[in-house]
Order: C-alpha cells, then structure tokens, then sequence
C-alpha cells in the first residue's frame, strides 16, 4: 500500500501520523502551528477532522457534557472548529511545504 510517496507494510518503516484533530480551537494560525511542530518532530503526515456543524448538529441540540465556556451549544462549538474550502487548502499546502502529507477525516 501507498500513502503519498510512502510505501506501507511490514517491509518499511512505520509512518507516523500526528493528530492534531480540532485542537486548533478553530484557528488557522493555531493549525499552522501544529504543522510546523508535527513536521519539527518528524513525522510523516499530520491529520485534522473535517466538522461541518449543520451536519453534526442542530442549534437547538444541548450539550450531552458541558465542556466549553464560550459556546453556547454543541453547534456552536462545531460551527468555530469548521474551516472553509479556502482555509483547508492553506492548511494542506502548508503541510507540504513543510513535507508531510495532509491528511483529514470526515465527521
């Protein structure tokens, strides 16, 4: 199997994917930064998941656990982790110039 320009499989070394998840706190820089990191400390890949708030929730959905301060429902709390179009192909050509391979899940 492939990954990019990497081969995977018992036969070559591991590749090692950072997750950085929606620890960005919905900010672009913040995601900069953990690129930068992820590529400081050598992994392969780094990988985000992909929100899209009106598909995960709805304004009216109450927290299930009460975890952040300054949104006032999960759909907000989805709604600021969301990036555009835009600001994922910023993201993803900034992990490449830094030499990882972009990577996101679905939610």
């Amino acid at each position: 199997m492939r990954i990019s320009d990497y081969d995977i499989g018992p036969d070559h070394p591991p590749f090692v994917i950072a997750e950085v998840a929606q620890s960005h706190e919905g900010s672009l820089g913040q995601a900069m930064a953990f690129i930068e990191v992820a590529a400081e400390c050598g992994v392969q890949a780094v990988k985000f998941q992909t929100h899209l708030a009106a598909e995960e929730s709805t304004v009216h959905e109450p927290w299930r656990v009460p975890f952040s301060l300054q949104d006032r429902s999960r759909y907000d709390y989805w709604q600021r982790m969301e990036f555009t179009f835009e600001q994922w192909k910023i993201l993803k050509l900034h992990a490449e110039r830094h030499g990882l391979v972009f990577l996101s899940s679905p939610f």
